[in-house]
């Protein structure tokens, strides 16, 4: 064999995997088509997450009497804030080097792969073969089969990072975390936004409450929102675009000056030649098992090619694993039930484990407990305490937490560590917590399971009893 593992696709998954190759001592071969680095530095995670901090400063000057400061609006230069995006990529992209991976002992090659067998690929002409195969390729976009969309020429999170200058307006089609975060950011940076959505809440993967109240600070903000619609069709007229829609049987139209398809991904895959490699997929995913093996046992697949988890950390996570079983003997399996996500909105949603839906569908003893931001000190003297943490357990053990305010991507994370240690809520509410915090949201709600105890009549009974006998 020429390799011991050949990685296709450098993003996220496959960075790491190879990082994680290379310590092992494996010959390792990483091959990406254009640049390294993926959906995540280049149209994804880097470039939104700094549109999103750039939006909040000017939502912070537009809304400054909060904080006891004269409000200003904020003089917005498009093509100054789509620089420092493109100037964040950048920097970032000096970090996933060709040659900082070649320094660390791996093969580094630029070209399109194809497999010819289910042992070996061809590159630039060449038959290479390896005992194992990672594909990392990730997702695109695949803007929804509307009419007429086409030829609207939608922005997608692919192509919107390179505007030089902001729409007056933009239509989202979809109520998901992309058109979500992206529709808040340009909402504050001055674009009038409007979000349609097809299911009946936007988010609509989300707990229903966390749903909710993203909702309506989306609208305070000024977001149209319009769910549980159809598009029937896209067209343009005059340079202007319009999406003619449908909602329990009455028609409304939505004008904007760009429209943003959030809605639809499809898995990297061709040109791979999976076909000769015996390797099963359709448009969405590659299909891949709990030790993410793919229909050949020489391939795997990790990372949002395989369709189980659209994040960068599930990808980050499943590369390692996938190494792991097809360099090492005795397999492990994929455990996904503590794996977190965030919707970086503000206020953020984050979640791991069930929602309440789920939760009492699946489980008996349900309880849910709860706790705002608006009775939590440290969002108080922030200015920001939207919000609230929601933990659900099953018969006193937690198995879900969302967690919808300021940071709620930070804060989430004691309660993955409850969850992965199957703790119950008890041991949350037992903790040392710092005062005064926005983690102490968690701390009120995982407590708020003494509070109901200690009101019910029964306990009140115990309590009246014990002081007549003290008094004795």
């Amino acid at each position: 064999m020429d390799y011991d593992l050949i990685v296709i696709g450098g993003g996220a998954a496959g960075l790491t995997a190879t990082r994680a190759a290379v310590k092992l001592g494996a010959r390792v071969l990483l091959v990406e088509k254009r640049a390294l680095g993926g959906d995540c530095l280049f149209t994804g995670c880097v470039p939104s997450k700094t549109l999103i901090r750039t939006a909040q400063v000017a939502h912070e000057q537009r809304t400054a009497e909060r904080f006891g400061l004269p409000a200003s609006p904020p003089a917005i230069d498009g093509k100054q804030v789509m620089a420092r995006v493109r100037a964040a990529i950048a920097r970032i992209a000096e970090h996933d080097s060709p040659a900082r991976f070649e320094k660390l002992g791996a093969e580094v090659r630029i070209g399109a792969p194809a497999f010819v067998s289910r042992d070996a690929l061809e590159l630039d002409g060449k038959r290479l073969s390896a005992r194992g195969f990672l594909i990392a390729t990730g997702a695109r976009a695949a803007p929804p089969p509307i009419d007429g969309l086409a030829e609207a020429a939608p922005l997608t999170n692919e192509t919107i990072f390179s505007l030089d200058a902001l729409p007056a307006s933009l239509a989202v089609i979809g109520g998901g975390p992309i058109g979500l975060e992206l529709g808040q950011a340009m909402q504050r940076l001055g674009v009038r936004v409007t979000i349609v959505e097809a299911a009946d809440r936007v988010l609509p993967g989300e707990d229903e409450e966390a749903s909710a109240e993203l909702r309506a600070r989306l609208e305070a903000e000024g977001v149209t929102i319009h769910t549980a619609a159809k598009i029937v069709r896209a067209r343009v007229e005059g340079g202007r675009k319009f999406l003619d829609c449908e909602r329990a049987g009455a028609a409304f139209t939505v004008e904007a000056e760009e429209l943003l398809a959030a809605a639809g991904r499809a898995a990297n895959v061709d040109g791979l030649g999976l076909e000769r490699a015996g390797v099963e997929h359709d448009a969405r995913r590659i299909a891949v098992d709990d030790e993410l093996r793919t229909t050949n046992r020489r391939v795997f697949a990790a990372g949002d090619v395989n369709g189980r988890f659209g994040f960068t950390n599930a990808a980050g996570y499943q590369a390692v694993l996938a190494v792991r079983n097809a360099l090492l003997p005795l397999a492990s399996r994929v455990d996904e039930r503590a794996l977190p996500w965030t919707t970086f909105t503000a206020p953020e949603v984050a979640r791991v484990g069930a929602t309440e839906a789920e939760a009492r569908a699946a489980e008996t003893g349900v309880t849910v407990y709860r706790a705002r931001f608006a009775d939590v000190d440290r969002a108080i003297t922030d200015g920001d305490d939207a919000g609230f943490a929601k933990l659900i357990s099953a018969r006193g053990r937690l198995v879900g937490a969302h967690v919808v305010g300021a940071h709620a991507g930070e804060l989430i994370h004691t309660c993955v560590l409850a969850m992965k240690h199957k703790l119950d809520v008890s041991a949350l509410a037992s903790m040392h917590w710092v005062y005064p915090t926005l983690s102490e949201v968690v701390r009120k709600a995982s407590q708020s399971r003494y509070e109901r105890l200690l009101d019910g009549a029964w306990t009140r009974r115990a309590l009246g009893v014990l002081r007549k006998l003290k008094g004795s």
